[in-house]
């Protein structure tokens, strides 16, 4: 196999991120293998690694969070959710930084400290709490993935920058954090 062929199959188990659960309620039948196959473009990553700043990186999330929503499935006015288009991109991208071959040949790097926390009633809630205990900053309450509007992310991922700052790691760690103290808290 050469490394082309090898890097394609690679980008294609990261979509394997998007789970059941991770778009579970959040459109119809049919979102998770529409946001797998969006997701599995090897074209998509190679967009995303040549941004050269944090504020073209933004713009590039902001139209691919549009690109996706648009190819999200619709049945009978529930789907095509902003929210869901931009958590599964956050997830994708995060989990692609994690592959070390990913890593060095899309030289993602750069994109270490602009990637986003995929957003979920479980980060927003611990955020929220974050927010509140270390920064003394109020967030709006969590309200649903399928609610999320850009605007309402954008104050989420800024409090998250800070929230991240204070633990010493990049926002997207975050989600990683947060499971993992639902976990003990549930399973002591």
């Amino acid at each position: 196999m050469d490394n082309e062929e090898f890097l394609k199959q690679l980008l294609e188990r990261m979509t394997a991120s998007i789970t059941t659960s991770a778009v579970r309620r959040q459109g119809p039948k049919g979102t998770k293998q529409a946001a797998q196959d969006f997701l599995s473009e090897s074209e998509l990553i190679t967009e995303f690694s040549r941004t050269g700043n944090a504020k073209s990186f933004l713009e590039m999330l902001n139209r691919k969070t549009l690109d996706l929503q648009k190819a999200l499935p619709v049945h009978e006015g529930h789907g095509g959710y902003w929210g869901t288009a931009r958590k599964c991109l956050n997830i994708f991208l995060f989990e692609c930084s994690l592959n070390r071959h990913l890593y060095g040949h899309y030289s993602l790097a750069r994109l270490e400290g602009w990637l986003e926390v995929p957003l979920d009633s479980l980060v927003g809630t611990e955020l929220k709490k974050d927010a509140q205990e270390l920064l003394g900053r109020q967030i709006p309450a969590w309200n649903t993935i399928k609610g999320l509007t850009k605007e309402t992310s954008d104050i989420f991922q800024a409090a998250a920058s800070d929230v991240a700052a204070k633990y010493g790691s990049s926002r997207a760690e975050l989600d990683l954090r947060y499971w993992r103290r639902v976990q003990e808290a549930t399973n002591p």
